[in-house]
């Protein structure tokens, strides 16, 4: 049993390991409900108003399942572009553009992207539409839960990350990551009661992405909200 002394000392542990992983790139991060954002330095001056979108990727191809995190991205089979896309116009305050299939299709090549690569077309698709903000997704891993009601021999999980690249800055400002590993209720029942508050029925990868990219979406919104009221 974990008394309050010894959750004291945990407190203590962790506050001083916290305290030694700072840097001097990030200005403000945060993180709640498995979705964490960070600003970066160039987030408070750059203009953010109108964002263009890339086409999210997956890492794997068509009809795989993404389970190498060494495999290059490829085009997925579902449309999570249009997923991104309507949640963040939703969500926040910005306008939103979305890239034209075929003008990314002619720069995708069929071995795949690399993030490194996918970052490099961010910044030429900037300087082509003259949209000097673009967001880019990266889906690392999804898989669906197999099971009864309340076992499962797996569950579903799913992660993401997703930066803004701003050419005025010549740098990505803002970044956001989600990684989830839905529990069997028996496999945590201290989580009983907040899970007969959401519902016990288990989600979908797809339900996980939608939830976390609309939390993605409102962090997106708060950190710009907060920067306009800092000025």
């Amino acid at each position: 049993m974990i008394t309050s002394k010894h959750l004291h000392s945990i407190l203590v542990l962790i506050a001083v390991i916290t305290a030694g992983c700072t840097t001097t790139t990030i200005t403000h991060k945060t993180s709640a409900n498995d979705v964490s954002s960070e600003e970066y330095l160039g987030f408070n001056n750059a203009k953010v108003d109108e964002i263009l979108i890339l086409p999210v990727l997956v890492r794997g191809g068509k009809g795989s399942v993404i389970t190498d995190p060494e495999r290059t991205l490829a085009i997925p089979d579902e449309n999570y572009t249009d997923m991104v896309f309507q949640i963040f116009e939703a969500y926040t305050d910005l306008d939103f553009s979305e890239l034209p299939d075929n003008d990314f299709a002619s720069n995708f090549d069929s071995n795949g992207m690399t993030k490194e690569g996918l970052f490099k077309h961010a910044v030429k698709m900037s300087e082509k539409t003259k949209i000097s903000s673009v967001l880019f997704v990266m889906i690392d891993y999804k898989d669906n839960r197999t099971g009864g009601a309340l076992g499962s021999e797996r569950t579903s999980s799913a992660g993401y990350r997703m930066w803004l690249y701003n050419s005025e800055a010549n740098k990505v400002i803002w970044s956001s990551a989600y990684q989830s590993n839905e529990e069997a209720l028996t496999s945590n029942l201290l989580q009983m009661g907040d899970r007969l508050e959401k519902g016990l029925s288990f989600k979908t990868p797809n339900e996980l992405l939608k939830n976390s990219f609309k939390a993605s979406a409102l962090k997106l919104s708060k950190d710009l909200e907060r920067r306009f009221m800092s000025k």
